[in-house]
């Protein structure tokens, strides 16, 4: 495979389209990654979709927090960003 092809290949994972970013919370007032991870993608510019996603459903600064990945329009996904460390989703 020539350098050309795998740098294509691999453009969705350093390049996306669109990212579903879980665990954003609603409430503004309290501190949650998910929700600065959102604002700093919307602070830096990210120039693709944004889909914040909680199981309660809702809004955040005016977007639609989605239930589940299912609930993405379009059906199609390019990233997937979970909020919370590994080691904190693992119980240490």
């Amino acid at each position: 495979m020539t350098a050309m092809k795998t740098s294509a290949s691999l453009d969705f994972l350093f390049h996306p389209q669109s990212i579903a970013i879980a665990g954003v919370s609603e409430n503004v007032n309290k501190f949650n990654f998910g929700l600065r991870y959102l604002q700093g993608l919307q602070e830096f510019g990210y120039p693709g979709k944004l889909y914040p996603l909680n199981p309660a459903g809702g809004e955040v600064n005016g977007m639609t927090l989605y239930k589940s990945l299912r609930e993405i329009p379009g059906g199609r996904l390019h990233h997937f960003r979970h909020s919370r460390p590994l080691y904190a989703a693992a119980g240490r």
